[in-house]
């Protein structure tokens, strides 16, 4: 339980929780885990997934350079 709240937390510096970093959405809260069409999750978004994980892991990087210059 410790661990999913600490992941949880959105960090400072990347504006973020180390959850979404990771996993490219946030933390889902009990009420929001419901059960969904392995279609609808795996074969329609899984492109524009790859893509945003990308661009996140993009932005985070620009702001970590930033916050160190």
């Amino acid at each position: 339980m410790a661990q999913v709240v600490y992941n949880s937390f959105v960090n400072r510096l990347i504006c973020m929780s180390p959850f979404e970093v990771v996993h490219g959405y946030k933390l889902r809260k009990p009420l929001d885990i419901l059960l969904m069409s392995l279609y609808a999750r795996i074969f329609k978004l899984a492109e524009s997934f790859t893509h945003k994980i990308q661009n996140l892991h993009g932005k985070i990087t620009k702001q970590i350079q930033a916050s160190n210059a």
